[in-house]
């Protein structure tokens, strides 16, 4: 295969980076997704996803990348709000002959939407149509409003023990069965990809919400296959397996794998309906605008992740006669298809908050030995704030040179999260791995090792890949 058939996208070389790199991407960024978890975690592998599928060879949303990295960050966030853990439960332990079958089943149907929803605003993103902010503000209600009619008609009642779901993926036999809410997620996707494949035509982002869906359904359940061989194979033994594999891990990386194959796969194969050159932006706001919009779009959401103000979980407000599965995270998709400047803002700053916060802050009552309150909220702030100033920055450049940055984002997003896991757990040594307490030589002594091990060297592939895509790299290859 020649050089210059695999820099125009075509042969096998472009195909296996096409699919690889996001692959690659997905992987690392769902397992640190596991680190953190929740509605902040998904945000790191989605906008690891915009940007990868912006930068492999043949694609032609480079310039569409900073769109891309802010819409995958609140796409993916949107599945955050579901419960799987017993779900998973059904597929190991005493009564899996029971229920094996079923609990795959359950995730693939909870992983379909979680992974669709996220690459179908991948796929508006990547310019094809115009999508106003007015719209989006307008689709965004109704994806609430779909969310909210979904969870009533699918996951409601729930009253245990004596009224489940007709259709239920959790284990209605614990003393607590989960709340599940994936008719809403299923129903907000039907309804946004509905608009975009029938009423604005956007082929490639109809597409990509499918390959999302595939890989979804696919990536869950295999992951959890693979975990759920180890936890039932009682006469297996292997100390030293054991000791170095950390099977949740395992289970969460090669989730992201297989639905971040799918991406790269769905891109690869709708490239003939991506934009030569997109349509133009979706707002012309005055900065006074813009900080108003950034304001209120990511306040909400950081007082409802700080624990500020109640989110309307049904763990929190039992009572409320509808769970809504979107709620204020929504509002970061507003900033993400509004101004080249805010989509920057929002796609490296508000995930870096949310992660700083919980790396620094939110534990730091369990580990009074390490934290301080008077110094760990003033650090939490001064990396947010330094984190947003970054994204600023980089979106007034990214104005003038649309997709110079993208490489520096991807590289930024693999190194900034891998490391900030790996405090994590030399912190709060609980959250991966054994739990082990200590020195840092014996936290580290256990699978934890191995899980941060396998993401500093996938770090390490995706900065060498960002490398060959800088404006360096380009020119050494068009020369």
């Amino acid at each position: 295969m020649s050089k210059k058939a695999n820099e125009s996208g075509s042969g096998l070389g472009a195909l296996l980076l096409s699919a690889l790199i996001p692959a690659i991407g997905f992987c690392l960024g769902w397992g640190i997704r596991g680190v953190y978890g929740h509605k902040r975690g998904p945000m790191v592998p989605g906008a690891i996803a915009g940007l990868s599928l912006a930068l492999v060879p043949g694609s032609k949303l480079r310039k569409r990348a900073g769109w891309m990295m802010a819409a995958g960050a609140a796409g993916f966030a949107f599945g955050g709000e579901e419960t799987y853990g017993q779900t998973i439960g059904l597929t190991q332990g005493p009564s899996r002959k029971q229920t094996y079958w079923w609990g795959l089943l359950g995730l693939a149907v909870k992983g379909a939407p979680w992974i669709g929803l996220g690459a179908l605003y991948v796929g508006m993103a990547a310019g094809r149509r115009k999508y106003t902010l007015g719209e989006i503000t307008a689709l965004s209600g109704g994806l609430l409003g779909a969310g909210a009619l979904g969870t009533r008609l699918l996951n409601r009642p729930h009253q245990p023990p004596d009224r489940l779901p007709r259709i239920y993926f959790s284990n209605a036999t614990d003393p607590q069965p989960r709340v599940e809410c994936w008719g809403g997620l299923w129903s907000g996707f039907l309804f946004l990809w509905s608009y975009v494949a029938f009423v604005k035509r956007d082929p490639f982002a109809s597409r990509m919400g499918a390959w999302g869906l595939l890989g979804g359904a696919a990536g869950f359940p295999t992951g959890q296959a693979m975990q759920a061989w180890r936890r039932n194979q009682e006469e297996f033994n292997h100390p030293t397996l054991d000791k170095w594999v950390d099977w949740w891990k395992v289970m969460e990386m090669s989730f992201g794998f297989i639905a971040g194959l799918s991406l790269g796969l769905g891109e690869y194969f709708s490239r003939r309906f991506e934009p030569d050159e997109p349509e133009s932006e979706p707002a012309a706001l005055s900065l006074p605008q813009q900080a108003a919009l950034a304001i209120a779009c990511l306040a909400p959401v950081a007082a409802v992740d700080f624990e500020l103000i109640p989110d309307p979980h049904p763990d929190h407000l039992p009572r409320l006669p509808a769970h809504l599965p979107f709620y204020v995270w929504l509002l970061p998709g507003l900033l993400a298809f509004s101004t080249e400047r805010l989509a920057w803002l929002m796609g490296i700053g508000l995930p870096f908050m949310l992660h700083a916060q919980d790396t620094l802050v939110a534990y730091w009552t369990k580990e009074r030995k390490f934290f301080s309150a008077s110094w760990t909220i003033p650090a939490a702030a001064a990396a947010s704030a330094g984190a947003f100033f970054l994204g600023h920055e980089w979106g007034k450049q990214e104005e003038q040179a649309p997709g110079r940055l993208a490489p520096d984002a991807l590289v930024f997003f693999a190194w900034a999260y891998s490391l900030m896991s790996a405090a994590k757990e030399m912190i709060v040594p609980r959250l991966v791995g054994s739990g082990a307490k200590g020195t840092l030589v014996e936290r580290f002594s256990n699978p934890s090792t191995g899980v941060h091990a396998a993401f500093f060297k996938l770090a390490s592939i995706l900065t060498a890949f960002a490398a060959t895509r800088s404006v360096g790299g380009q020119e050494q290859e068009q020369a």
